[in-house]
């Protein structure tokens, strides 16, 4: 819980009731980068929220949607305080591409040009470059490393302030429905109270070096949103992600009012070690694959409710215009990853997977999980 007195990130700095925009700067030798940074100071003591957006260079809306939320914020409203970090890739942003040009960027460029850069980058390059896989990063590190040290040092965990909620923000491929991304099941009334349809239980591996899930391991709340559409600027989409974060504050009870919810929402759970019945059906996701090289063809769209040996999609080969394939769900369930990315596929490659999912009330769940300023999550053992 913060208290009355002035607060500062970066170069920013906001006394109670007050807020203010600044820069983080960060250096390593001659090279440097001012990352852009807020500040809302409330006029009473409450909890410690952080947004951060701008991950990866063509991921757009959380951008917008934190400056849209920041800049209507009164803070003379506000319980606590919210730290925020507009774009923290700038670079990347500026060069429309996915990555940080750190270390081998010029190589990259090269074999690649400017992004963004394939699925096929080797490990080095991916661990290096994408920013959402450096967390906690590292004081005498890369300069991208150096950025996120400082953010987890001087926004979410510092020794004076330790974050109580951090919302990362990113987008999809293509046109879907918006998605939470939970990082365990302690997160799911974080994840109701957002207000999104779907909540995707990822439950990460104990090394995942992502920001939320560094966070979860040092016992901080934290989401990942998913909103549809990279490239430019959505106007729906960057609402939908601005009324997150405001939902997010009041069910915290930041800011007054209530959550704006949905009456259900879906809690899909492609990870959880259960049996089910179907082709490829070693976990509670069934895939299917492509049998040839084509172009797929969806026929549903991600996170809706199929039939086992429904038609989700077709190959079709371009040299011949004939339907190479036909995609049938493998079990009933809910489609996850409905060809997101594939566009011309490889043979062998992952088209769509089925996966276990239940229909739950983000009202009720909020009802029995309220949020309590402890600087522990609330839980939800017994949400389901």
């Amino acid at each position: 819980m913060t208290t009355k007195r002035t607060v500062g990130f970066g170069d920013a700095q906001a006394a109670p009731g007050e807020k203010a925009w600044g820069s983080l700067q960060v250096r390593q030798g001659d090279k440097s980068v001012r990352v852009a940074v807020g500040v809302i100071n409330g006029s009473s003591p409450g909890p410690h929220f952080v947004a951060i957006a701008g991950f990866h260079g063509a991921e757009l809306n959380g951008i917008a949607a934190i400056h849209s939320f920041f800049e209507k914020i009164d803070p003379t409203e506000l319980s606590g305080t919210i730290f925020v970090v507009l774009c923290t890739n700038p670079r990347a942003a500026m060069m429309r591409s996915y990555a940080w040009p750190e270390d081998r960027h010029a190589e990259l460029v090269e074999r690649y040009g400017d992004g963004p850069y394939p699925p096929a980058l080797a490990p080095e390059d991916k661990q290096r470059l994408n920013m959402q896989r450096l967390w906690p990063g590292r004081k005498g590190g890369l300069l991208a490393e150096r950025v996120t040290h400082e953010i987890w040092t001087q926004a979410i965990h510092a020794p004076h302030r330790r974050a109580d909620f951090v919302i990362d923000m990113h987008c999809y491929h293509r046109e879907t429905l918006d998605a939470i991304v939970l990082s365990d099941e302690d997160m799911i009334p974080f994840g109701a109270a957002s207000g999104i349809p779907v909540l995707l239980n990822q439950r990460y591996k104990p090394d995942t070096p992502f920001c939320t899930a560094h966070c979860r391991r040092a016992g901080v709340n934290a989401l990942i949103l998913e909103s549809c559409g990279q490239g430019c600027v959505s106007p729906d989409s960057a609402q939908k992600a601005e009324r997150v974060l405001f939902n997010l504050a009041r069910y915290m009870k930041m800011l007054p009012g209530k959550p704006a919810l949905p009456e259900h929402a879906l809690l899909v759970d492609p990870w959880l070690d259960d049996d089910i019945e179907g082709k490829n059906a070693t976990t509670s996701v069934a895939f299917e694959c492509a049998l040839s090289a084509g172009l797929f063809v969806p026929r549903r769209s991600s996170w809706e409710i199929v039939e086992k040996d429904e038609v989700v999609g077709e190959v079709l080969d371009l040299y011949t215009g004939q339907v190479a394939q036909t995609v049938h769900a493998p079990v009933s369930g809910c489609l996850f990853n409905a060809g997101v990315g594939v566009g011309i596929c490889e043979k062998g490659q992952r088209l769509i997977g089925v996966c276990i999912y239940e229909q739950v009330n983000p009202r009720r769940i909020l009802n029995q999980h309220p949020y309590l300023d402890t600087g522990t999550s609330p839980g939800s053992s017994q949400t389901r």
